[in-house]
């Protein structure tokens, strides 16, 4: 069953699809799951097919969008990373208090963007998470910012000249790029003890595997796996349909009754 729900944070509405498993009387476990950078709570149809994957087995799903993207209130060029984080943990406090949702069993669910901002968030929220995947989470984008100065190969100048970046149609500010600069991944990351699968795509380009390779390692609990040939956006049926095996195991591994 899918069912629209909103919350808000300061004057924006944030607007989400929850799919519930139908039939069951006791709570249920959930995912929540953050979309990528330009993306939205579809995420190209990969969160929804994730989401009835989930449903089927019986577990809830919150999949929304940030402030600025989708159909949440906001200006995209307001998107910082600080401004997801805390879209974040107003949908995880949304989420805990929901009648259905066994508030103990709640796990995030990271695409690029959103695996960096769930693998930011998390720490944070340590006791509310028990389980996080992350899916080529956009570990790269410091180097991309601060060594390499372009996002998607685009370069900053603009930031400078304009105030803003034109990438695919959407202003991005110098808030988003400010944070990224003053980030220190490792230190911000490292502080999750629970249990942290990274799913990363071999022949992926925008956020090459190596990375995630690299930032495991600041996991005391973590399990990498890579799918051969996937490119960043998981483009054949073969390879969604190991996206969502593995995520769904994980999850009913992680998320099970103790």
């Amino acid at each position: 069953m899918q069912i629209y729900g909103e919350c808000q944070r300061e004057n924006y509405i944030l607007r989400a699809m929850i799919h519930k498993p139908e039939g069951i009387s006791s709570k249920v476990p959930a995912v929540i799951m953050f979309h990528g950078f330009t993306g939205n709570r579809m995420e190209g149809g990969i969160f929804t097919e994730i989401s009835k994957e989930l449903e089927e087995n019986g577990i809830a799903s919150v999949r929304f969008d940030f402030a600025g993207s989708g159909e949440s209130d906001g200006k995209f060029e307001d998107m910082c990373l600080q401004s997801e984080i805390e879209d974040g943990k107003t949908i995880l406090d949304f989420v805990k208090s929901l009648d259905f949702i066994d508030s103990r069993r709640i796990g995030l669910l990271g695409y690029s963007l959103g695996g960096l901002i769930a693998s930011l968030l998390a720490p944070q929220r340590q006791s509310d998470i028990k389980a996080m995947c992350l899916c080529s989470p956009g570990f790269s984008l410091y180097d991309d910012i601060v060594n390499k100065k372009a996002i998607i190969e685009i370069s900053l100048e603009d930031i400078d000249k304009y105030g803003y970046m034109d990438i695919r149609g959407n202003k991005v500010g110098r808030g988003f790029i400010d944070d990224i600069r003053n980030l220190n991944i490792s230190d911000s990351i490292s502080t999750y003890k629970n249990n942290v699968l990274i799913i990363h795509g071999k022949s992926d380009t925008i956020v090459p595997y190596e990375y995630s390779i690299k930032y495991a390692q600041d996991y005391e609990k973590v399990k990498v796996h890579i799918i051969e040939n996937a490119s960043h956006g998981y483009e054949t049926i073969g390879q969604r349909e190991e996206l969502r095996n593995v995520i769904k195991l994980f999850f009913q591994q992680q998320l099970s009754c103790e």
